[in-house]
């Protein structure tokens, strides 16, 4: 439904960094995403598809938790780190200063911060990012949306160069849903640092008597099972999110923990895409619940974040997406849901 849309993004990603990366020299990708944010994995997984189409081999990737600074050193020599991209460009999350210091730590390298959405609550702490990147000299940042590049352009140095590309996510190409709907509608509410909808979802959609449930999945065969907990109206509302769940034995960690990286990150794509193709439509104000979607070709309605991260990348790169609308507030979410499921049934 998608496909020109996604196939145009995707080039634009290729045509971005295709000439920027040396592939002469050893490329480090840096910062995995340890936590189970499905997001940041889909992102990892397009960054590592980004590298295998221009030919390139890691010789070094780490997460913050496994950084080893000598280790790294010795990989990537005179070469090129690559650092994760995502929504944590600033002093929202703990992982901006492990940028700034792997900055810090190697100013010889070319360093090339992959699309982010920049978000700073401190003039400050913005002007310190400013100056350590200028510092460095060698730093290359990509602005993952209209805002953050006008704002990286405005507060970096020229010694900064500052790019505009869309999510990495974008290459992942097409994902197929992976089980038919359950109910009509699945709706993914944040419930950590960037949640604006204050009210319980359920609550807000007084379709009934809700229930907390948990629901067994198992992403792919023979993978660890995951309990995931929602909220549920019948057969016509779950509410949930990627944070509420959990395996259901110490094997299942054991297994999920000797995996590699990139295993690790399909495995919560995977999860994600089981949770949001329980839905005829879903709700969601994640970006990445957006962006999943939009690959799988599930209708969805997208609300914001709490400082507007998801309707300035809309703006920016998906205003033409077929089967996305966005809508100010929850309740009209919920409304336009019901009649999207509602059309639906009468197709």
């Amino acid at each position: 439904m998608n496909g020109p849309i996604i196939a145009e993004l995707r080039q634009q990603l290729i045509d971005t960094y295709e000439p920027l990366i040396d592939k002469t020299r050893p490329v480090a990708l840096i910062d995995f995403p340890a936590a189970i944010n499905c997001g940041d994995h889909a992102i990892w997984l397009g960054e590592k598809a980004l590298l295998h189409h221009l030919g390139i081999t890691p010789a070094y990737q780490c997460s913050m938790e496994s950084y080893d600074r000598d280790a790294l050193a010795a990989a990537v020599k005179d070469g090129t780190i690559l650092m994760h991209g995502g929504g944590n460009f600033g002093d929202v999350y703990k992982y901006h200063q492990f940028r700034l210091q792997v900055l810090e730590e190697f100013p010889d390298n070319q360093v090339i911060v992959l699309p982010q959405s920049m978000m700073f609550y401190s003039t400050k702490s913005l002007k310190h990012t400013a100056e350590m990147f200028e510092a460095h000299g060698k730093a290359v940042i990509t602005a993952r949306d209209a805002l953050t590049h006008y704002n990286m352009s405005k507060y970096f140095g020229p010694k900064t160069k500052v790019l505009h590309a869309p999510d990495m996510a974008l290459m992942l190409k097409r994902l197929p849903r992976r089980q038919k709907p359950r109910f009509d509608i699945v709706w993914l509410n944040r419930a950590d640092l960037e949640a604006a909808n204050v009210l319980p979802a359920a609550d807000i959609a007084k379709l009934g008597e809700a229930s907390n449930q948990t629901l067994h999945i198992v992403p792919a065969k023979d993978q660890p099972m995951v309990v995931s907990e929602f909220t549920k109206v019948g057969t016509s509302l779950c509410v949930t999110d990627w944070f509420k769940c959990r395996f259901t034995s110490p094997e299942d960690v054991e297994k999920f923990v000797a995996y590699d990286f990139d295993t690790k990150s399909e495995f919560w794509i995977n999860w994600a895409l089981m949770i949001l193709s329980l839905g005829k439509v879903v709700i969601t104000d994640r970006l990445h619940g957006h962006i999943l979607c939009q690959l799988a070709g599930i209708p969805h309605i997208l609300l914001n974040n709490n400082y507007g991260k998801n309707f300035t990348y809309y703006d920016t790169w998906s205003k033409d997406t077929r089967g996305c609308w966005i809508v100010p507030n929850a309740t009209r979410a919920l409304q336009l849901a019901q009649e999207v499921v509602a059309k639906l049934g009468a197709a």
